[in-house]
């Protein structure tokens, strides 16, 4: 499911439309494969990861691609993790936001506190909710 804002924003799906070609392919093809699956929490799935301390009730979903930088002699690994609100045991998943991973750093750099302040807004009934498409 994607959120909306209370301006009817889907904000993962303007991120999503931001992103070229690999990013895309990559992320739907981890969503597919998460779909499949029963048990995200299990340690042999990789492609997500519960969020803990000030951040609980959030997930990450994990995905990297390759990239060739122009002038770079080798590819560089790009690592993302879209976050949404996360309930144990049930089948849902609401994707709030996009982001992007670099070592300690995020982009947008408060990407998991955004996340808590729309999770507390959709959890005082502001925003809707739509399947993600």
């Amino acid at each position: 499911m994607d959120y909306c804002t209370d301006d009817g924003r889907n904000l993962i799906q303007e991120w999503y439309a931001a992103q070229d070609d690999a990013v895309k392919v990559a992320f739907d093809a981890t969503l597919f494969t998460l779909a499949a699956t029963e048990d995200w929490e299990a340690a042999s799935v990789q492609e997500f990861k519960v969020l803990t301390e000030r951040h609980a009730g959030l997930g990450e979903i994990r995905f990297d691609v390759e990239a060739k930088e122009p002038g770079w002699k080798k590819p560089r690994k790009r690592r993302f993790r879209p976050v949404g609100i996360w309930h144990p045991g049930e089948r849902e998943f609401i994707l709030l936001l996009g982001c992007e991973k670099s070592g300690r750093i995020y982009t947008p750099l408060n990407a998991f506190d955004l996340a808590l302040e729309y999770k507390a807004q959709f959890e005082q009934g502001r925003g809707t909710i739509r399947e993600h498409a």
